[in-house]
């Protein structure tokens, strides 16, 4: 497997997804604790390649590699707040 076809052409990309977060003290309206996290997936390219392949296959790796970025977003902020919650205070 190759980055490039012979025409120069990509047969993989990486999705990155993002996430900006706070938890906020409802009753002041006070941010506790804010953060950044990023996720990213990489996913293999068919049909727009010049290579076997088809759109649909294109179309559903990148679907595939949406959803595993934000289970691993999810799961980055999940352990994050989680963090922040159980500290000693």
């Amino acid at each position: 497997n190759t980055l490039v076809t012979n025409t120069g052409a990509p047969t993989g990309q990486i999705l990155q997804l993002d996430a900006e977060f706070r938890v906020v003290r409802i009753k002041d309206n006070e941010t506790l604790f804010k953060g950044y996290s990023t996720s990213e997936a990489a996913y293999d390219l068919t049909g727009y390649s010049g290579i076997t392949g088809s759109i649909y296959g294109d179309t559903r790796a990148v679907l595939d590699a949406e959803n595993r970025a934000a289970r691993t977003l999810a799961d980055t902020l999940k352990t994050r707040v989680a963090a922040f919650l159980s500290r000693d205070v």
